[in-house]
């Protein structure tokens, strides 16, 4: 009688990530997220690596074991938006096993304000709001708010955002005469952060139209609460001799 022992069967059982999970989902420009993987294998888990691929990341990330069948990783995303990534587990035979996810890297910072703010009164009723563009690269549109004499608090004027592709101006038809007003300009990106108030200007609207015939007041980048004076040009009114 012959007896034949044999090698145990080989291993095709790959492993099972059951979890991959970033946390968190939605993270802040240069914030850390924290991929997190569960994996389990009928043999051993020898190692476990995360795929990212994203805006301006593609890379390979090794993933440590926490204890047991939990393994994660920690990095920073520096770039705006959607980041895939892949958990890749691999067990002593060779096998492979993987699960996907994904999450968003957002931009929380808000753009500069914008400078050279400018009124002018251009009708009995209507005041003109104008300013230079905001230096920030990502700029969307504009809002304009208005205040009383002395500054603020100020209401926003502005239904929507004027356009920063547009031409950069308000048109403000809801004034009284004799008020005088004080508008700041904000900017606001295309992840919506809405910018400081800009420098404040001031536009006083004459009591009668024939006293004043234009008023051009300019401050440009200068506080709220010291906002500059008065240009103003006079029409006087011809005696009949």
């Amino acid at each position: 009688l012959w007896t034949f022992t044999t090698g145990g069967a080989a291993d095709t059982v790959s492993p099972t990530v059951t979890l991959a999970l970033a946390n968190p989902s939605g993270q802040s420009e240069g914030g850390n997220v924290n991929i997190t993987a569960v994996v389990n294998d009928d043999t051993g888990v020898s190692g476990v690596s995360a795929h990212v691929v994203g805006p301006l990341f593609d890379t390979n990330l090794t993933m440590a074991q926490v204890g047991g069948n939990l393994w994660y990783v920690n990095e920073s995303f520096a770039a705006k938006g959607t980041y895939d990534f892949t958990v890749w587990a691999t067990d002593g035979a060779g096998n492979i096993g993987s699960r996907s996810g994904s999450f968003e890297v957002i931009d929380t910072t808000p753009p500069a304000p914008p400078t050279g703010v400018a009124g002018v009164l251009v009708s009995e009723g209507t005041v003109r709001v104008s300013w230079n563009p905001s230096p920030s690269a990502d700029v969307a549109g504009y809002h304009v708010y208005r205040g009383g004499p002395s500054g603020g608090p100020f209401v926003r004027r502005t239904p929507s955002a004027v356009l920063a592709s547009g031409t950069l101006q308000f048109l403000d038809s809801a004034v009284e005469p004799g008020a005088t007003y004080s508008y700041v300009v904000t900017a606001v990106d295309d992840s919506g952060n809405e910018s400081p108030f800009s420098g404040g200007v001031s536009v006083a609207v004459p009591s009668r139209l024939s006293d004043l015939l234009l008023i051009v007041v300019a401050a440009i980048a200068i506080p709220v609460a010291a906002l500059g004076g008065y240009l103003i040009w006079r029409r006087q009114r011809r005696e009949k001799g």
